[in-house]
This record gives structure tokens, sequence and C-alpha cells, in this order.
């Protein structure tokens, strides 16, 4: 068996083309959320839901409301509340 040196790999960068409407992009933040929502890990859904709902080319949300769903989303976390979370997760629109 080669060396790991010896092997060759074929490295394409991995890209990720953006959805082209604003709906594409909050179903594919959600997706990301419930993903680790499914994996019981709520911290990791809201982070995962703010920063991919900020990387879209234009604001999606005021910063008084996002601060809003912040923190909502932080008590939730909290509370340990799956369904809550699940809820909000679902809020974005």
């Amino acid at each position: 068996m080669p060396d790991r040196d010896e092997q060759s790999v074929d490295r394409k960068p991995i890209t990720r083309q953006l959805p082209r409407t604003r709906y594409e992009h909050l179903m594919w933040c959600k997706e990301r959320a419930f993903g680790h929502l499914d994996q019981g890990a709520l911290g990791d859904a809201l982070s995962s839901m703010l920063a991919d709902v900020g990387r879209w080319t234009e604001p999606i949300y005021t910063a008084d409301d996002l601060t809003e769903r912040t923190m909502r989303g932080q008590q939730l976390v909290s509370a340990n509340d799956a369904v809550g979370m699940q809820r909000w997760i679902e809020s974005f629109r």
C-alpha cells in the first residue's frame, strides 16, 4: 500500500452556491438548524440559524428584530426546550 504522501488526491475546493431567493436561503438556514436540533444540540441550532441568516446578501431582519429573536432563542436553550426551539426556527419567514 502506498504511503499517504505518494497517493494522488484530487482536492477540489468546497463551494456552496448561495440560494437564489430569500425563501430558498431561509429554507437552507432552517435545514441546517434542524439538523443540530435533531441531534439535541439546541445551542448549535441557535448559533447556526443566526449565523446563516446573516449570510444573505442583504439584511433579512432589522437589528432590533434579530436581537429579540436571539434573546428568545437563548431563553429556549437555557430551558432546554426543544419544542420551543423548533417553533423558534420555524418562525423565521
